[in-house]
Formats: structure tokens, sequence, C-alpha cells
């Protein structure tokens, strides 16, 4: 293809993408609902050159195997990419066949994976920002209520470093 290079394979891992070739697995029709999502969401991925940045934080992750810190950002990143992917190849409000494709698409094929979700499943944050709406009003309001209790925090305590400040200025001047 134009973008891309198909190559066909009856791996189960597939489909999946690296660089500019796209492995699709025989048994999906490219012709299918869920298989035009799933072509959407690899074509992105290469489109907008997932493979280099993974690439880079393997590399860097070998290098300094030692830190769980890289493990982690490794992960992700990794995390970022399937989220991107999956927000450009998710129709406007069509979110319960893309969520029914990855339910069904899903593989625990991760082995000796030093970097484990024990509390939050890779899947459920996937399908928790697909089903999320655009940014709702609730969200905005609890952000915009914790800026009085900031503002009043660095007002009690610029109050007690003033009062702090004045008490050290009155012993100095009695002291002389």
């Amino acid at each position: 293809m134009k973008e891309c290079t198909v190559v066909e394979t009856r791996l189960k891992e597939a489909p999946f993408s690296f660089l500019s070739n796209l492995s699709w697995r025989t048994d999906i029709s490219m012709m299918s609902e869920t298989g035009q999502k799933i072509f959407r969401h690899e074509l992105i991925h290469i489109r907008q050159k997932h493979s280099y940045d993974k690439l880079l934080t393997q590399l860097i992750t070998c290098t300094f195997w030692i830190n769980p810190f890289y493990w982690s950002i490794q992960e992700e990143l990794n995390m970022i990419h399937e989220f991107i992917a999956d927000a450009g190849s998710v129709d406007e409000g069509v979110t319960e066949s893309f969520a029914y494709m990855l339910l069904k698409s899903y593989d625990e094929g991760q082995y000796l994976n030093p970097v484990h979700s024990f509390f939050h499943s890779p899947v459920k944050r996937r399908l928790d920002m697909v089903a999320a709406t655009h940014k709702s009003s609730s969200g905005y309001i609890r952000k915009f209520t914790v800026l009085p209790v900031i503002l009043f925090a660095l007002m009690f305590s610029s109050i007690y470093v003033n009062k702090a400040g004045d008490d050290i200025l009155e012993k100095l001047r009695v002291e002389k």
C-alpha cells in the first residue's frame, strides 16, 4: 500500500505494526467493521512513527535496566501510544463496537514483564479513555474549587512568615 507494507501472517499476536510494516492476520477481514477499526488503529501507529519511540525507550531501558523508573516510563509511553491510536480509530460516539473489539482481541501474552499493573488493567485504562466523553464541566469545577484553598494557604503562610519577620526585627531593635 502507499503508506505501509502489509504482511499477511497467521501469527496469533497480529495485527501489529513496526516501522512501516503492518502484519495482518489472515483470518481478519479488512472489509469488516472490526477490520477497518483495527487497520485505522495500526495506520495511526505507522503515521505517527510510534515504533521509533518504542525503539528509543527500549534502548534506554536496556542501558539503565536496573532503574525501575525507565521500565515505568516505557510502559506509560506504550499506553499513551495506544490511547492516541484508539482515539483516532474510533468514530465519534461509536465506542461500544470498539470496546467489544478491544476486549475480544485482548491477550495476556505479557510474560516476564518487570512492570506489572496490579491495580489497573491496561485494557481497562484504554476502555476508560475511549469511553470518556469530552471534558465535562464537573472536571473544571473541581479544578477551580482547589484554587481558593491554595490561595488561602498561600495567604496564611505569608502572614505567618511576615509575623515571624516582624518578631525578628523587633528583637534586633531591642538588642541594639
